[in-house]
């Protein structure tokens, strides 16, 4: 049987920390292997280091590094730190589970990127986030899901967080799943 690719894209925001959930469920049913994706825009601050180093491992110089810098106080990091810790995290809890997974953190356009590691990484499924309220940020990512869902070159689930905490399990992954049920 083929392996499952599955890639993640996650933006730092509560929605995403579901969608990863929802990834592990699907990974461990299909025995599938993830690549969680931050892409940093023009918009994020503080991107020096990240610039050369656009493919991290959990093994690599500059995650050892990252662990190196003091912690205490997470407001005072930087976008760069916030998101390679919050990636590495995540990679290790799918480890964890005995689910092959890596991540990267590119910049560009969120929506070009996603597509374009997608096709690269022949990915067979990318999971996204979708968040149900009306803001700046909430428009920005629906213009990313518009294009990402128009382009992609493999079938694309978004993932939408409940606003009440009772449908929000139950919504969850019997939604995600039997919507995935031809997808093996």
């Amino acid at each position: 049987m083929m392996n499952k690719k599955i890639l993640v894209a996650m933006d730092g925001s509560d929605t995403s920390e579901f969608v990863f959930e929802q990834a592990i469920r699907i990974a461990k049913e299909y025995k599938s292997s993830l690549k969680l994706l931050h892409v940093l825009t023009t918009q994020d601050q503080s991107l020096s280091s990240l610039e050369s180093y656009s493919e991290a491992s959990p093994d690599s110089e500059m995650t050892s590094n990252l662990y190196d810098r003091p912690t205490s106080n997470l407001s005072e990091m930087n976008v760069e730190d916030k998101t390679l810790r919050r990636l590495v995290g995540c990679v290790e809890r799918a480890k964890a589970s005995q689910i092959d997974a890596d991540y990267i953190c590119m910049m560009g356009d969120p929506g070009q990127t996603i597509c374009d590691l997608a096709l690269s990484w022949h990915a067979d499924l990318i999971l996204l986030g979708g968040e149900a309220q009306a803001s700046d940020r909430a428009s920005s990512l629906n213009s990313v899901r518009n294009f990402v869902t128009h382009n992609a070159p493999c079938s694309v689930e978004v993932v939408r967080l409940s606003r009440d905490p009772q449908s929000f399990s139950a919504l969850g992954s019997e939604t995600l799943f039997a919507h995935l049920s031809g997808w093996q």
